[in-house]
């Protein structure tokens, strides 16, 4: 019975939400066959007006964009829009000009905005030259493809000239051809709310570029090289192809998602991760990668590293790097640190994270070094260090966790170890093996050597020691 009713019950909602949708459809159809009717406060609103703006006025003269660029009196084009999408594209042009596409169609309230409302503002003390585009208003979008474009003819010198953009939650693209290049002094993109910001491959900036964006995405192709590059998001997908900086490259985020291809920053500069949370993923670093403070729950990989790791509070993060060439300065809480080559000097400490790193012989293109080549710290976490090169002074050292170290028997140095609860698990090519304990020093292995020295020392856990390690080819 009770199956019945609500069966009952369904039906009648199915035909009243049937009845107003069928009403909704016929007001609708209404409004749009008959412009300018309303019913109830609603009109149908729709539009393909296109302006073209390439002048300015100035005391009663009048200069194209263009002629006003090559003279030095812009040195600014700002692009203010709510919800239009903002291109800077190559056409068939002869002078710079902006261009407002004002194409939508939607349902809208009587007091709302029906059309674009653009102002146009050119101020000479500062050479800015600004264009604010107000788009239509509307309850009900059946289309919008409108767009304010900043249209380059083939050939203008733009590098003495900043461009700003803001909007709210549009796309902003810049560069639409292989065969024209431009570049501008530098960029501000300020998105209120989540969009899509694209930088293709012919464009470029010779200063600074700062995107400021809650979500969305952010996408760069091609090679920007330039002084300063800084991205602001809450949660966004970035994506970047390569960035070369003589200064810092700044990335500022809550939770994001990263992925760069290559980054190149010039010694004196570097580049600063800020998030609270997130993934980032480099395949090839070259200068000095940073982390701040915040740093809390991210998951940072890279490829290749050929500047200095400086991560010194990376918290709960998990760090994974494939090849190291230069040193590294690590510490985390519970965050895992694992190195799959070193190269060059590594000092890693944790509080309960797990340590694997391993030690390759020397390449052309590893970074100088001096003091300790390895400092593997962990209070209670695990380590496994693998040594395919010992140089200099090598310590490896947990509280509470367990140690495995393999060495390879060819090396040349000084093994001291302590290992407090059991006897430690020993190589047979450690000499006088049967009468060594819990704790020796200065073992010859290989010879031995004054200089380059492995120090272990484990206070509560399982110690191992092996000379099987042969490196992967």
């Amino acid at each position: 019975m009770k199956k019945t009713v609500g069966k009952g019950i369904l039906f009648y909602l199915f035909v009243l939400f049937s009845i107003a949708f069928g009403i909704l459809c016929i007001f609708a159809g209404i409004l749009i066959f008959s412009p300018g009717a309303e019913i109830f406060g609603i009109s149908y609103s729709f539009s393909k007006a296109e302006t073209f703006y390439q002048k300015v006025t100035i005391d009663d003269k009048t200069e194209t964009i263009s002629q006003l660029i090559n003279d030095g009196q812009i040195a600014k084009i700002v692009i203010d829009s709510d919800n239009f999408n903002v291109y800077v594209n190559r056409e068939n042009v002869v002078n710079v000009g902006l261009r407002v596409k004002n194409k939508y169609s939607g349902l809208s309230k009587h007091e709302q905005r029906k059309i674009a409302k653009t102002t146009i503002d050119f101020d000479r003390t500062t050479k800015t030259y600004t264009i604010k585009v107000l788009g239509p208003e509307c309850m009900l979008w059946f289309s919008n493809s409108s767009k304010v474009v900043l249209a380059l003819p083939d050939t203008i010198d733009l590098s003495n000239v900043d461009l700003e953009i803001k909007t709210n939650s549009s796309k902003v693209i810049l560069g639409n051809t292989e065969s024209y290049s431009y570049t501008f002094k530098s960029l501000l993109v300020n998105c209120e709310k989540s969009a899509l910001v694209q930088l293709n491959q012919k464009i470029a900036f010779t200063n600074n570029i700062k995107i400021v964006s809650k979500n969305g995405e952010i996408r760069q192709f091609g090679t920007l090289d330039l002084n300063n590059f800084e991205i602001q998001t809450d949660n966004a997908k970035i994506v970047l192809n390569k960035i070369i900086c003589s200064n810092e490259l700044y990335l500022i985020s809550e939770s994001s998602t990263v992925k760069i291809n290559e980054v190149e920053v010039s010694v004196g500069g570097k580049m600063t991760y800020d998030a609270k949370s997130g993934v980032i993923s480099i395949n090839k670093i070259t200068g000095e990668f940073s982390c701040s403070e915040r740093v809390n729950i991210s998951n940072i990989q890279i490829g290749e590293a050929y500047g200095e790791l400086i991560l010194p509070k990376a918290n709960t993060s998990n760090i994974t790097i494939d090849k190291l060439y230069a040193m590294a300065r690590i510490s985390t809480t519970s965050g895992n640190v694992k190195i799959n080559k070193a190269f060059s000097s590594v000092l890693v400490s944790t509080e309960s994270g797990k340590i694997e790193v391993t030690f390759c012989p020397e390449s052309s293109e590893s970074e100088k070094y001096t003091g300790n080549f390895s400092d593997l710290h962990t209070k209670s976490g695990d380590i496994i260090a693998n040594y395919d090169n010992i140089l200099l002074e090598n310590n490896v050292s947990t509280e509470k966790g367990n140690i495995v170290v393999n060495f390879n028997n060819n090396l040349k140095f000084n093994l001291s170890y302590f290992c407090g609860e059991k006897d430690p698990r020993l190589a047979d090519g450690i000499p006088n093996k049967e009468s060594l304990g819990r704790e020796e020093s200065d073992i010859k292995i290989g010879n031995g050597s004054t200089v380059n020295k492995l120090n272990i020392k484990n206070d509560e856990g399982i110690l191992e020691i092996k000379d099987t390690f042969e490196l992967a080819k």
